[in-house]
Protein backbone atom coordinates (compact mmCIF):
# COMPACT_ATOMS: atom_id res chain seq x y z
CA UNK A 1 0.00 0.00 0.00
CA UNK A 2 1.35 3.39 -0.98
CA UNK A 3 1.85 5.69 1.23
CA UNK A 4 -0.87 8.59 1.62
CA UNK A 5 -0.15 11.88 0.31
CA UNK A 6 0.40 15.29 1.96
CA UNK A 7 -1.98 18.03 1.09
CA UNK A 8 -1.58 20.30 -1.37
CA UNK A 9 -0.88 23.57 -0.31
CA UNK A 10 -1.79 26.97 -1.50
CA UNK A 11 0.19 29.48 -3.29
CA UNK A 12 0.29 31.95 -0.33
CA UNK A 13 1.13 28.94 1.92
CA UNK A 14 4.39 28.50 -0.79
CA UNK A 15 5.00 31.63 -0.35
CA UNK A 16 5.00 31.86 3.44
CA UNK A 17 7.37 28.49 3.68
CA UNK A 18 10.03 29.66 1.20
CA UNK A 19 9.91 33.93 2.83
CA UNK A 20 10.46 31.33 6.19
CA UNK A 21 13.36 29.09 4.76
CA UNK A 22 14.89 32.41 3.14
CA UNK A 23 14.97 34.03 6.71
CA UNK A 24 16.37 31.44 8.22
CA UNK A 25 19.16 30.89 6.02
CA UNK A 26 20.32 35.13 6.85
CA UNK A 27 20.22 34.55 10.03
CA UNK A 28 23.98 34.10 11.48
CA UNK A 29 24.74 31.20 12.96
CA UNK A 30 25.87 31.95 16.69
CA UNK A 31 29.32 32.07 17.54
CA UNK A 32 30.93 29.66 20.07
CA UNK A 33 32.01 32.25 21.83
CA UNK A 34 28.37 33.92 21.89
CA UNK A 35 27.65 31.19 23.43
CA UNK A 36 29.77 30.67 26.06
CA UNK A 37 29.34 34.58 27.35
CA UNK A 38 25.54 33.86 27.32
CA UNK A 39 25.98 30.49 29.52
CA UNK A 40 28.27 32.32 31.95
CA UNK A 41 26.03 35.47 32.03
CA UNK A 42 22.80 33.19 32.87
CA UNK A 43 24.66 31.23 35.71
CA UNK A 44 25.69 34.00 37.35
CA UNK A 45 22.10 35.31 37.02
CA UNK A 46 21.06 32.23 38.38
CA UNK A 47 22.54 31.93 41.14
CA UNK A 48 22.29 35.72 42.28
CA UNK A 49 18.59 34.77 42.55
CA UNK A 50 18.91 31.72 44.18
CA UNK A 51 21.10 33.52 47.03
CA UNK A 52 18.49 36.18 47.67
CA UNK A 53 15.41 33.79 47.66
CA UNK A 54 17.52 31.82 50.55
CA UNK A 55 18.68 34.63 52.31
CA UNK A 56 14.91 35.98 52.85
CA UNK A 57 13.60 32.70 53.31
CA UNK A 58 16.52 32.43 55.94
CA UNK A 59 15.24 35.59 57.42
CA UNK A 60 11.78 35.00 57.81
CA UNK A 61 11.51 31.25 58.57
CA UNK A 62 14.06 32.12 61.30
CA UNK A 63 12.12 34.62 62.71
CA UNK A 64 8.78 32.50 62.82
CA UNK A 65 11.40 29.53 64.75
CA UNK A 66 12.39 32.08 67.47
CA UNK A 67 8.82 31.79 68.82
CA UNK A 68 8.10 27.92 68.55
CA UNK A 69 8.31 25.79 71.64
CA UNK A 70 9.44 22.50 70.08
CA UNK A 71 7.45 20.47 72.64
CA UNK A 72 4.23 21.67 71.47
CA UNK A 73 3.00 20.20 68.23
CA UNK A 74 0.54 22.05 67.63
CA UNK A 75 3.00 25.39 67.78
CA UNK A 76 5.49 23.18 65.19
CA UNK A 77 2.85 22.42 62.78
CA UNK A 78 1.82 26.21 62.52
CA UNK A 79 5.11 27.29 62.03
CA UNK A 80 5.77 24.57 59.33
CA UNK A 81 2.83 25.93 57.49
CA UNK A 82 4.19 29.15 57.89
CA UNK A 83 7.64 28.03 56.84
CA UNK A 84 6.13 26.30 53.85
CA UNK A 85 3.81 29.33 52.03
CA UNK A 86 7.71 31.15 52.23
CA UNK A 87 9.04 28.26 50.94
CA UNK A 88 6.31 28.46 48.18
CA UNK A 89 7.67 32.04 47.26
CA UNK A 90 11.00 31.29 47.29
CA UNK A 91 11.50 28.20 45.03
CA UNK A 92 9.00 30.09 42.71
CA UNK A 93 11.65 32.77 42.51
CA UNK A 94 14.45 30.62 42.14
CA UNK A 95 12.77 28.30 39.43
CA UNK A 96 11.87 31.28 37.48
CA UNK A 97 15.34 32.55 37.47
CA UNK A 98 16.90 28.65 36.89
CA UNK A 99 14.13 28.39 33.58
CA UNK A 100 14.84 32.24 32.35
CA UNK A 101 18.62 31.79 32.45
CA UNK A 102 18.20 28.38 30.65
CA UNK A 103 15.65 29.36 28.13
CA UNK A 104 18.84 32.27 27.31
CA UNK A 105 21.48 29.85 27.21
CA UNK A 106 19.58 27.96 24.73
CA UNK A 107 18.92 30.67 22.58
CA UNK A 108 22.58 31.86 22.48
CA UNK A 109 22.91 28.09 21.12
CA UNK A 110 20.34 28.80 18.39
CA UNK A 111 17.89 26.75 20.36
CA UNK A 112 14.62 28.43 20.71
CA UNK A 113 12.08 27.59 23.90
CA UNK A 114 9.86 29.20 26.17
CA UNK A 115 11.17 29.57 29.52
CA UNK A 116 8.01 27.58 31.38
CA UNK A 117 8.78 25.57 34.14
CA UNK A 118 6.21 24.03 36.46
CA UNK A 119 7.95 23.86 40.42
CA UNK A 120 5.92 22.45 42.41
CA UNK A 121 5.96 23.23 46.64
CA UNK A 122 7.05 19.61 47.09
CA UNK A 123 10.44 19.63 44.86
CA UNK A 124 11.43 16.50 46.90
CA UNK A 125 11.33 13.07 45.06
CA UNK A 126 13.72 10.17 44.79
CA UNK A 127 13.47 10.74 40.96
CA UNK A 128 11.86 12.64 37.36
CA UNK A 129 10.19 11.00 34.80
CA UNK A 130 9.20 12.45 31.31
CA UNK A 131 5.62 12.88 30.61
CA UNK A 132 4.03 14.13 27.27
CA UNK A 133 7.47 16.22 26.85
CA UNK A 134 7.50 17.34 30.75
CA UNK A 135 9.78 16.50 33.26
CA UNK A 136 7.62 15.64 36.57
CA UNK A 137 9.07 14.74 39.92
CA UNK A 138 8.47 10.65 40.91
CA UNK A 139 7.76 10.97 44.26
CA UNK A 140 7.29 7.65 46.36
CA UNK A 141 7.57 6.47 49.58
CA UNK A 142 11.47 5.48 50.44
CA UNK A 143 14.26 4.56 52.55
CA UNK A 144 16.93 7.17 53.76
CA UNK A 145 20.45 6.29 55.03
CA UNK A 146 21.89 8.34 57.35
CA UNK A 147 25.07 7.81 59.13
CA UNK A 148 24.58 4.78 61.50
CA UNK A 149 21.31 3.71 60.65
CA UNK A 150 18.13 3.93 57.92
CA UNK A 151 14.65 5.87 57.96
CA UNK A 152 11.88 5.11 56.23
CA UNK A 153 9.85 8.27 54.82
CA UNK A 154 6.80 8.44 53.60
CA UNK A 155 5.36 11.11 50.89
CA UNK A 156 4.16 13.18 53.36
CA UNK A 157 7.40 13.25 55.38
CA UNK A 158 9.15 14.60 51.96
CA UNK A 159 6.74 17.41 51.20
CA UNK A 160 7.89 20.89 52.23
CA UNK A 161 5.49 21.05 55.10
CA UNK A 162 6.80 17.64 56.61
CA UNK A 163 10.80 18.75 56.50
CA UNK A 164 9.97 21.84 58.29
CA UNK A 165 8.66 19.81 61.20
CA UNK A 166 12.39 18.32 61.78
CA UNK A 167 14.02 21.40 63.20
CA UNK A 168 11.64 20.43 66.80
CA UNK A 169 12.37 17.07 66.10
CA UNK A 170 16.13 18.07 66.34
CA UNK A 171 15.80 20.65 68.95
CA UNK A 172 13.96 17.31 71.47
CA UNK A 173 16.87 15.34 69.98
CA UNK A 174 19.82 16.96 70.88
CA UNK A 175 18.09 17.63 74.27
CA UNK A 176 17.32 13.77 75.02
CA UNK A 177 21.26 13.08 74.44
CA UNK A 178 21.90 15.87 76.94
CA UNK A 179 22.47 18.98 74.88
CA UNK A 180 21.58 22.44 76.55
CA UNK A 181 19.22 24.81 75.59
CA UNK A 182 21.79 26.80 73.00
CA UNK A 183 23.67 23.76 71.82
CA UNK A 184 19.81 22.06 70.76
CA UNK A 185 18.87 25.95 69.19
CA UNK A 186 21.97 25.88 67.37
CA UNK A 187 21.22 22.24 65.93
CA UNK A 188 17.81 23.18 65.12
CA UNK A 189 18.99 26.66 63.44
CA UNK A 190 21.62 24.70 60.92
CA UNK A 191 18.82 22.29 59.94
CA UNK A 192 16.46 24.72 58.97
CA UNK A 193 19.22 26.87 56.83
CA UNK A 194 20.08 22.97 55.00
CA UNK A 195 16.18 22.54 54.23
CA UNK A 196 15.93 26.04 52.97
CA UNK A 197 19.47 25.68 50.79
CA UNK A 198 18.66 21.56 49.95
CA UNK A 199 14.91 22.90 48.65
CA UNK A 200 16.08 25.84 46.62
CA UNK A 201 18.87 23.64 45.15
CA UNK A 202 16.27 21.25 44.37
CA UNK A 203 14.33 24.14 42.61
CA UNK A 204 16.73 25.50 40.37
CA UNK A 205 17.44 21.68 39.00
CA UNK A 206 13.82 20.98 37.97
CA UNK A 207 13.03 24.00 36.66
CA UNK A 208 16.26 24.54 34.75
CA UNK A 209 16.08 20.46 33.29
CA UNK A 210 12.07 21.75 32.61
CA UNK A 211 13.06 23.84 29.82
CA UNK A 212 15.71 21.25 29.10
CA UNK A 213 13.45 18.95 28.51
CA UNK A 214 10.99 20.84 26.95
CA UNK A 215 13.51 21.57 24.29
CA UNK A 216 15.10 18.45 23.67
CA UNK A 217 11.57 17.08 23.58
CA UNK A 218 9.04 19.33 22.08
CA UNK A 219 5.31 18.47 21.94
CA UNK A 220 2.23 19.54 20.35
CA UNK A 221 -0.31 21.12 22.32
CA UNK A 222 -2.68 18.10 22.07
CA UNK A 223 0.78 15.89 23.06
CA UNK A 224 2.07 14.62 19.60
CA UNK A 225 5.43 15.25 19.43
CA UNK A 226 7.46 17.71 17.01
CA UNK A 227 10.55 17.43 15.28
CA UNK A 228 13.22 16.87 18.18
CA UNK A 229 16.20 19.37 18.25
CA UNK A 230 19.79 18.95 17.98
CA UNK A 231 20.29 18.26 21.44
CA UNK A 232 22.30 15.62 22.57
CA UNK A 233 22.51 16.03 26.79
CA UNK A 234 23.76 18.28 29.35
CA UNK A 235 26.93 19.00 31.44
CA UNK A 236 27.05 20.58 34.45
CA UNK A 237 29.26 24.18 34.63
CA UNK A 238 30.69 24.87 37.56
CA UNK A 239 31.48 28.12 39.33
CA UNK A 240 34.72 28.47 41.67
CA UNK A 241 33.62 32.39 41.78
CA UNK A 242 30.51 31.67 43.33
CA UNK A 243 30.68 28.84 45.13
CA UNK A 244 31.50 29.00 48.90
CA UNK A 245 34.94 28.68 49.06
CA UNK A 246 35.41 27.41 45.39
CA UNK A 247 34.42 24.44 43.81
CA UNK A 248 34.16 20.94 45.07
CA UNK A 249 36.55 18.36 43.92
CA UNK A 250 33.39 16.11 43.11
CA UNK A 251 32.22 18.94 40.99
CA UNK A 252 35.16 19.28 39.63
CA UNK A 253 35.91 15.17 38.82
CA UNK A 254 32.09 15.12 37.28
CA UNK A 255 32.41 18.30 35.24
CA UNK A 256 33.40 16.17 31.79
CA UNK A 257 30.34 13.73 32.45
CA UNK A 258 27.57 14.40 29.95
CA UNK A 259 23.99 13.91 30.79
CA UNK A 260 20.95 12.87 29.28
CA UNK A 261 18.14 15.47 29.28
CA UNK A 262 15.81 13.76 31.56
CA UNK A 263 18.44 12.30 34.09
CA UNK A 264 19.01 15.05 37.20
CA UNK A 265 21.99 16.28 37.65
CA UNK A 266 23.88 14.62 40.58
CA UNK A 267 23.90 17.45 43.62
CA UNK A 268 25.65 18.26 47.19
CA UNK A 269 25.27 20.68 49.60
CA UNK A 270 25.65 23.98 48.87
CA UNK A 271 26.02 22.86 45.27
CA UNK A 272 26.41 26.19 42.86
CA UNK A 273 26.97 24.41 39.43
CA UNK A 274 24.28 25.03 36.50
CA UNK A 275 23.66 22.85 33.24
CA UNK A 276 24.32 23.99 29.80
CA UNK A 277 22.94 22.06 26.83
CA UNK A 278 25.19 20.25 24.21
CA UNK A 279 23.96 20.23 20.90
CA UNK A 280 25.84 18.94 17.59
CA UNK A 281 27.55 22.16 17.16
CA UNK A 282 28.11 23.94 20.58
CA UNK A 283 29.15 22.34 24.29
CA UNK A 284 29.74 26.15 26.20
CA UNK A 285 30.46 24.37 29.42
CA UNK A 286 33.52 22.21 28.07
CA UNK A 287 34.55 25.66 27.23
CA UNK A 288 33.97 27.41 30.35
CA UNK A 289 35.18 24.57 32.96
CA UNK A 290 38.45 24.21 30.84
CA UNK A 291 38.95 28.21 31.52
CA UNK A 292 38.03 27.73 35.56
CA UNK A 293 39.94 24.26 35.67
CA UNK A 294 42.89 25.27 34.38
CA UNK A 295 43.34 28.74 37.14
CA UNK A 296 42.10 26.39 39.73
CA UNK A 297 44.97 24.16 39.42
CA UNK A 298 47.22 27.21 38.84
CA UNK A 299 46.20 29.19 41.93
CA UNK A 300 46.31 25.99 44.11
CA UNK A 301 49.71 24.60 43.10
CA UNK A 302 51.32 21.54 44.57
CA UNK A 303 49.66 19.58 46.76
CA UNK A 304 46.05 21.36 46.84
CA UNK A 305 46.29 20.80 43.39
CA UNK A 306 47.13 17.17 43.85
CA UNK A 307 44.30 17.42 45.84
CA UNK A 308 41.81 18.75 43.33
CA UNK A 309 42.32 16.00 40.75
CA UNK A 310 42.47 13.36 43.17
CA UNK A 311 38.59 13.82 44.31
CA UNK A 312 36.69 10.95 43.31
CA UNK A 313 32.86 10.85 43.18
CA UNK A 314 30.03 8.65 43.16
CA UNK A 315 26.16 9.34 42.23
CA UNK A 316 24.08 7.59 44.81
CA UNK A 317 20.21 7.99 45.02
CA UNK A 318 19.29 9.79 47.78
CA UNK A 319 15.21 9.26 48.78
CA UNK A 320 14.56 12.26 49.31
CA UNK A 321 16.68 14.58 46.75
CA UNK A 322 17.12 12.02 43.56
CA UNK A 323 20.80 11.28 42.38
CA UNK A 324 23.30 13.28 44.72
CA UNK A 325 27.07 13.20 44.47
CA UNK A 326 28.89 11.55 47.48
CA UNK A 327 32.76 10.99 47.84
CA UNK A 328 33.72 7.42 46.43
CA UNK A 329 36.15 6.87 48.86
CA UNK A 330 34.43 7.34 52.91
CA UNK A 331 35.66 11.05 54.20
CA UNK A 332 39.07 10.13 57.10
CA UNK A 333 38.55 12.78 59.74
CA UNK A 334 42.06 14.31 61.02
CA UNK A 335 41.29 15.11 64.45
CA UNK A 336 39.01 13.60 67.41
CA UNK A 337 36.77 17.23 66.45
CA UNK A 338 36.35 16.15 63.21
CA UNK A 339 35.44 12.22 63.93
CA UNK A 340 32.43 13.71 66.36
CA UNK A 341 31.29 15.88 63.46
CA UNK A 342 30.73 13.09 61.01
CA UNK A 343 27.07 12.11 62.25
CA UNK A 344 26.00 15.74 61.22
CA UNK A 345 23.96 16.72 64.06
CA UNK A 346 26.55 15.24 66.70
CA UNK A 347 26.66 16.66 69.60
CA UNK A 348 30.27 18.08 71.30
CA UNK A 349 32.18 18.55 74.60
CA UNK A 350 34.11 21.17 73.46
CA UNK A 351 31.96 23.91 73.26
CA UNK A 352 32.53 27.79 73.94
CA UNK A 353 32.26 29.08 77.50
CA UNK A 354 28.65 28.44 78.26
CA UNK A 355 27.94 31.76 80.37
CA UNK A 356 29.04 33.74 77.38
CA UNK A 357 27.28 31.77 74.96
CA UNK A 358 23.93 31.98 77.11
CA UNK A 359 24.67 35.73 77.72
CA UNK A 360 24.04 35.69 73.70
CA UNK A 361 21.16 33.71 73.31
CA UNK A 362 19.47 35.37 76.22
CA UNK A 363 19.61 39.08 74.46
CA UNK A 364 18.13 37.42 71.41
CA UNK A 365 15.34 35.34 73.14
CA UNK A 366 14.37 38.89 75.53
CA UNK A 367 13.80 40.61 72.36
CA UNK A 368 11.69 37.97 70.84
CA UNK A 369 9.84 38.13 73.62
CA UNK A 370 9.40 41.45 73.42
CA UNK A 371 8.13 41.39 69.88
CA UNK A 372 5.52 38.91 70.66
CA UNK A 373 3.99 40.85 73.59
CA UNK A 374 4.29 43.91 71.26
CA UNK A 375 2.36 42.07 68.34
CA UNK A 376 -0.58 41.26 70.50
CA UNK A 377 0.42 37.86 71.73
CA UNK A 378 -1.85 36.91 74.34
CA UNK A 379 0.03 36.32 78.12
CA UNK A 380 -1.74 32.56 78.41
CA UNK A 381 -0.19 31.68 75.04
CA UNK A 382 2.40 28.72 74.58
CA UNK A 383 4.78 30.88 72.78
CA UNK A 384 4.66 33.42 75.40
CA UNK A 385 5.52 30.49 78.44
CA UNK A 386 8.22 28.98 76.24
CA UNK A 387 9.87 31.98 75.97
CA UNK A 388 9.58 32.73 80.00
CA UNK A 389 10.95 29.25 80.64
CA UNK A 390 13.81 29.74 78.25
CA UNK A 391 14.71 33.03 79.28
CA UNK A 392 14.45 31.89 83.21
CA UNK A 393 17.21 28.65 82.15
CA UNK A 394 19.11 31.44 79.78
CA UNK A 395 19.57 33.64 83.58
CA UNK A 396 20.46 31.13 85.25
CA UNK A 397 23.84 29.85 82.78
CA UNK A 398 24.39 33.12 82.18
CA UNK A 399 24.87 34.07 86.12
CA UNK A 400 27.64 30.68 86.30
CA UNK A 401 31.24 31.31 86.63
CA UNK A 402 33.10 30.13 83.89
CA UNK A 403 34.98 26.73 85.16
CA UNK A 404 39.16 27.25 85.13
CA UNK A 405 40.32 24.94 81.77
CA UNK A 406 43.79 25.03 83.69
CA UNK A 407 43.40 25.70 87.29
CA UNK A 408 45.69 28.72 87.61
CA UNK A 409 43.29 31.16 87.07
CA UNK A 410 45.61 33.27 84.87
CA UNK A 411 44.35 32.59 81.38
CA UNK A 412 43.14 35.56 79.54
CA UNK A 413 39.31 35.66 78.38
CA UNK A 414 38.07 33.34 75.71
CA UNK A 415 37.28 34.50 72.23
CA UNK A 416 34.16 32.96 71.54
CA UNK A 417 31.56 32.42 68.44
CA UNK A 418 28.76 34.63 68.59
CA UNK A 419 25.20 33.19 68.52
CA UNK A 420 24.15 31.89 65.09
CA UNK A 421 21.87 34.10 63.61
CA UNK A 422 23.08 37.15 65.78
CA UNK A 423 23.81 40.88 64.13
CA UNK A 424 27.09 39.84 65.77
CA UNK A 425 26.69 36.44 63.66
CA UNK A 426 29.05 38.09 60.46
CA UNK A 427 32.62 38.74 59.03
CA UNK A 428 33.50 41.47 57.03
CA UNK A 429 33.90 41.46 53.27
CA UNK A 430 36.84 39.86 51.75
CA UNK A 431 39.79 41.36 50.34
CA UNK A 432 38.45 41.05 46.76
CA UNK A 433 35.62 43.20 48.05
CA UNK A 434 33.37 39.87 47.93
CA UNK A 435 30.97 39.06 50.90
CA UNK A 436 32.52 36.30 53.14
CA UNK A 437 31.09 32.95 52.47
CA UNK A 438 31.12 31.99 56.25
CA UNK A 439 29.85 33.36 59.48
CA UNK A 440 32.16 33.33 62.65
CA UNK A 441 29.41 30.71 64.15
CA UNK A 442 30.27 28.29 60.97
CA UNK A 443 33.55 28.11 62.30
CA UNK A 444 34.13 24.57 64.53
CA UNK A 445 35.92 25.32 67.70
CA UNK A 446 39.66 23.87 68.08
CA UNK A 447 40.92 21.28 70.16
CA UNK A 448 44.18 19.44 71.09
CA UNK A 449 44.52 17.06 68.22
CA UNK A 450 44.27 20.60 65.83
CA UNK A 451 46.63 22.28 68.27
CA UNK A 452 49.24 19.23 68.38
CA UNK A 453 48.92 19.15 64.54
CA UNK A 454 49.68 22.71 64.41
CA UNK A 455 52.63 23.02 66.89
CA UNK A 456 54.30 19.17 66.55
CA UNK A 457 53.06 18.15 62.82
CA UNK A 458 51.82 14.93 61.67
CA UNK A 459 55.23 13.16 60.80
CA UNK A 460 53.82 13.54 56.69
CA UNK A 461 55.08 17.29 56.08
CA UNK A 462 51.66 18.29 57.62
CA UNK A 463 52.05 21.84 60.42
CA UNK A 464 54.94 21.38 62.74
CA UNK A 465 55.61 24.85 63.73
CA UNK A 466 56.30 24.98 67.19
CA UNK A 467 59.73 26.74 67.85
CA UNK A 468 62.67 24.51 67.48
CA UNK A 469 61.21 22.09 65.87
CA UNK A 470 63.34 22.48 63.17
CA UNK A 471 61.65 21.08 59.48
CA UNK A 472 63.26 22.49 56.35
CA UNK A 473 60.68 25.57 54.75
CA UNK A 474 58.98 25.53 57.79
CA UNK A 475 58.27 29.18 59.79
CA UNK A 476 57.75 28.49 63.50
CA UNK A 477 56.42 30.32 66.14
CA UNK A 478 58.03 32.15 68.95
CA UNK A 479 59.96 30.53 71.83
CA UNK A 480 57.19 29.97 74.57
CA UNK A 481 54.47 29.83 72.13
CA UNK A 482 52.83 26.21 73.66
CA UNK A 483 49.08 25.11 73.05
CA UNK A 484 47.49 27.65 75.19
CA UNK A 485 49.08 30.27 73.57
CA UNK A 486 48.38 28.73 70.20
CA UNK A 487 45.04 28.69 70.93
CA UNK A 488 44.39 32.13 71.85
CA UNK A 489 45.69 33.01 69.30
CA UNK A 490 43.76 31.85 66.58
CA UNK A 491 40.73 32.20 68.62
CA UNK A 492 41.50 35.73 68.64
CA UNK A 493 41.84 35.82 64.95
CA UNK A 494 38.49 33.83 64.15
CA UNK A 495 36.01 35.31 66.67
CA UNK A 496 38.29 38.79 68.07
CA UNK A 497 36.00 41.80 68.32
CA UNK A 498 38.57 44.43 68.28
CA UNK A 499 41.35 42.81 66.11
CA UNK A 500 42.77 44.25 62.40
CA UNK A 501 41.77 40.75 60.57
CA UNK A 502 41.95 40.08 56.46
CA UNK A 503 40.15 37.37 54.90
CA UNK A 504 41.26 35.65 51.51
CA UNK A 505 39.29 33.29 49.56
CA UNK A 506 41.22 30.05 48.33
CA UNK A 507 39.60 26.88 46.54
CA UNK A 508 39.46 25.14 49.92
CA UNK A 509 38.22 28.06 51.73
CA UNK A 510 39.43 31.08 52.91
CA UNK A 511 42.56 32.59 54.57
CA UNK A 512 42.33 34.22 57.90
CA UNK A 513 44.85 36.34 58.71
CA UNK A 514 45.48 38.84 62.06
CA UNK A 515 48.42 40.62 64.30
CA UNK A 516 48.43 39.05 67.64
CA UNK A 517 51.01 39.80 70.15
CA UNK A 518 53.06 40.69 67.82
CA UNK A 519 52.53 38.00 65.46
CA UNK A 520 50.96 37.97 62.21
CA UNK A 521 49.02 34.61 61.80
CA UNK A 522 47.61 32.86 58.75
CA UNK A 523 45.13 30.26 59.60
CA UNK A 524 43.30 28.55 56.89
CA UNK A 525 40.12 27.81 57.38
CA UNK A 526 38.21 24.75 54.93
CA UNK A 527 34.31 24.12 54.14
CA UNK A 528 33.11 20.49 54.67
CA UNK A 529 29.72 21.55 53.38
CA UNK A 530 27.81 21.91 55.99
CA UNK A 531 30.83 23.03 58.81
CA UNK A 532 33.84 25.24 58.43
CA UNK A 533 36.98 23.96 60.09
CA UNK A 534 40.69 25.24 60.51
CA UNK A 535 42.89 23.18 58.32
CA UNK A 536 46.15 24.30 60.55
CA UNK A 537 47.68 28.13 61.72
CA UNK A 538 51.22 29.04 60.76
CA UNK A 539 53.58 32.24 61.34
CA UNK A 540 53.82 35.09 58.38
CA UNK A 541 56.58 37.20 60.87
CA UNK A 542 56.91 38.96 64.11
CA UNK A 543 59.17 39.56 66.89
CA UNK A 544 60.73 35.62 67.55
CA UNK A 545 59.41 34.01 64.49
CA UNK A 546 61.48 32.11 62.24
CA UNK A 547 61.54 30.42 58.81
CA UNK A 548 63.84 27.03 58.22
CA UNK A 549 65.53 27.33 55.27
CA UNK A 550 66.31 24.02 52.92
CA UNK A 551 68.84 22.56 56.10
CA UNK A 552 66.50 23.67 58.59
CA UNK A 553 68.91 26.38 59.99
CA UNK A 554 66.34 29.25 61.58
CA UNK A 555 66.28 32.31 59.56
CA UNK A 556 64.40 34.84 61.75
CA UNK A 557 61.48 37.24 60.17
CA UNK A 558 60.70 40.15 61.68
CA UNK A 559 57.38 41.34 61.64
CA UNK A 560 56.41 42.93 58.52
CA UNK A 561 52.76 44.79 58.37
CA UNK A 562 52.66 44.03 54.72
CA UNK A 563 51.84 40.21 55.57
CA UNK A 564 48.56 41.29 56.40
CA UNK A 565 47.30 42.06 52.94
CA UNK A 566 49.89 40.81 50.51
CA UNK A 567 49.22 37.91 48.31
CA UNK A 568 49.94 34.62 49.62
CA UNK A 569 52.50 32.46 48.22
CA UNK A 570 50.91 29.46 46.04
Amino acid sequence: MSAPLSPPITYRQALEQASAQLAELKTPKPTAEQAVIATAAAADTVIAARDRASAHAKQAIHQLWAAVNPYDETAVAEFAAQAARIMAAAQEAAAKAAAVGQAHQLAAVGVKVPATQSVPLDVRAPAAVIKNGLLVLRQHAVSVDYAEDSAKVSTADMTTLGVFKRPAAVYRYAKSKGATDVQAAALAGQRIDALIDDNLMLAQRLAQQQVLVSAAEPVDLDGSPQAKTKIIGYRRVIHPELSRGGTCGMCIAASDRIYYVAELMPIHAHCKCTIAAITEDYDPADDLNAVDLNQLYKDAGGTSSAHLKRTRYKVDQHGELGSVMVPKSKYKPRTTKSKVRVGGTALQSDQPAQAEVAKHQLRVMEENLARLRSNGEPESSSKIAYHEKLIAKLRKQAEEPEPSAGGGGGEPPRNIPPVAGSPDDRYPDMDNGDPAPLRPSDVQPLIDDDLAYMLDGDGHGGGGHRAGTGIPGKSELPAGWDETKLLEAVEAILWGQDLQRNITPENLGVVFRGLHDGVILAVPVHDYGRYWEVATAYPLSGDGVHRNDATGRPVPVPLNPADLTRKLDS
